[in-house]
């Protein structure tokens, strides 16, 4: 059983935000995007912004996609968006939403039906020029950003950060003060803030109504590109950054449904990165540069650079599901995993407050992350060789419980070269996006 349709039936620009309706079948949902310093109104005196708005609106309707529709309407944005932007959205579909048809086991015989009226093949874009560099930073007050910070601060590189939040992820101004605490140990020019208020994927629709799907999917990251291009341009930005790390270019598995691999991290991918920013620089905002700050790295790297600034760790966070930290997913089983490998215990429990390799709940998600049974877990972590690296470096700290005896016997008594894996997880790779005159200042400290 699946919805017969997912149309978008309403899309309006108030001054300081948007609102999006969609309708699945006979139910109504509201997408709400709160702009905290962009005057949508003053801005549109400018730019022509409708283009802007309704290619929002389309990133907006993919996590429908999670109930996956017979028919999906853009009727009413037909002459705003052109038949590159339906291939756009069934390429994110695909390649964002393999996890979520694999978790459903929904493979490539699903395929969205559009609906539309005449599509523009409009080539007018907004011009993105200013006289002068300034690089917009996201905050997820994880640390990945933290250090994407460090790193241009140690280049002299001017930037200011884009924080994001949606609902999902829990109540938005508590959302925005856990990130915010990053700025304690950095330097940014400003601070820009944007809201996400969605009352589908924060409600039990799809528990009562569809309870066979496994739930709401939101990709997070092709939202959050388009939903920055009012702030890039009312505050004169001239490239958005991310801190995607080189890890995330590895899939979980392979999986026949689909004939391919299955990535969780796929939109944070260099794949995904070159296509959002063609995309948006030829279709929307000509000149627009979105790139990773850490997508020459591997995680590995990342852990090793973060090992010099000890200070920042209690004011950072990376759970997705109960923040800052739930202390059960596999999200924070990793990242506590790599804090205990590269700082002192005794700082790492004043966050954690116990040890994690004698938590049953998390052994499961370390055999995962570390090959010894089952696929990497379906979140934002690093390769499994990274993750029995990290592992290693708890044993030799002299770390002790009962998953590190189960790696011991598992993974350290084979012929493993762990010294040419460490040189090769440690290498700054050229496979990346960053513009030439940025990597010219940041590769000597990446």
């Amino acid at each position: 059983m699946q919805p017969n349709c997912v149309k978008l039936t309403d899309l309006k620009a108030f001054r300081f935000h948007l609102e999006i309706t969609h309708q699945v079948d006979d139910y109504i949902f509201l997408t709400k995007i709160y702009y905290e310093d962009v005057d949508l109104f003053r801005l549109g005196e400018q730019y022509d912004l409708n283009k802007i708005y309704a290619h929002i609106a389309i990133c907006e309707t993919l996590k429908y996609c999670s109930l996956f529709p017979v028919k999906i309407d853009f009727s009413i944005i037909s002459s705003l968006i052109s038949p590159a932007t339906l291939e756009f959205f069934l390429q994110v579909f695909q390649k964002g939403y393999a996890q979520c048809k694999y978790e459903n086991q929904i493979g490539n015989r699903y395929q969205p039906i559009f609906i539309h009226q005449e599509l523009s093949n409009d080539l007018i874009t907004i011009p993105l020029f200013h006289s002068e560099e300034s690089i917009l930073v996201g905050n997820g007050g994880g640390k990945d950003s933290f250090l994407a910070m460090k790193l241009l601060e140690n280049a002299q590189l001017p930037y200011s950060i884009y924080q994001w939040t949606r609902p999902e992820y829990g109540r938005s101004q508590y959302q925005h003060e856990l990130c915010s605490k990053l700025l304690h140990h950095a330097s940014p020019f400003k601070s820009h803030k944007v809201s996400v208020y969605d009352d589908f994927t924060e409600s039990p629709f799809i528990k009562l109504y569809y309870p066979h799907l496994k739930g709401a999917f939101t990709l997070g990251i092709p939202e959050s590109i388009f939903e920055a291009l009012p702030v890039l341009l009312s505050h004169q930005h001239t490239a958005l950054c991310f801190a995607n790390e080189k890890s995330s270019d590895t899939g979980n598995l392979y999986w026949e449904g689909i004939q391919g691999e299955v990535n969780h991290q796929w939109v944070k991918s260099l794949e995904a990165e070159l296509f959002f920013q063609n995309f948006i620089d030829q279709w929307i905002v000509n000149g627009f540069k979105f790139f990773s700050i850490l997508k020459p790295i591997y995680d590995y790297r990342i852990f090793s650079h973060l090992a010099n600034y000890p200070e920042f760790i209690k004011n950072s966070h990376s759970c997705n599901v109960d923040k800052p930290w739930c202390k059960k997913c596999p999200k924070c089983a990793y990242v506590w995993l790599g804090y205990l490998a590269h700082f002192e215990k005794s700082l790492v429990d004043q966050i954690f407050g116990t040890t994690p390799f004698d938590d049953e709940d998390l052994i499961i998600h370390y055999k995962n992350m570390t090959g010894i049974e089952g696929h990497r877990s379906f979140e934002c972590i690093g390769k499994i060789e990274e993750c029995q690296l990290f592992m290693k470096k708890c044993l030799e700290k002299g770390l002790q419980g009962k998953m590190l005896d189960i790696f011991k016997k598992e993974v350290m008594g084979g012929d493993k070269d762990w010294k040419l894996l460490e040189e090769q997880l440690n290498q700054v790779h050229s496979a990346h996006n960053i513009p030439e005159n940025f990597f010219q200042k940041l590769k000597a400290f990446i």
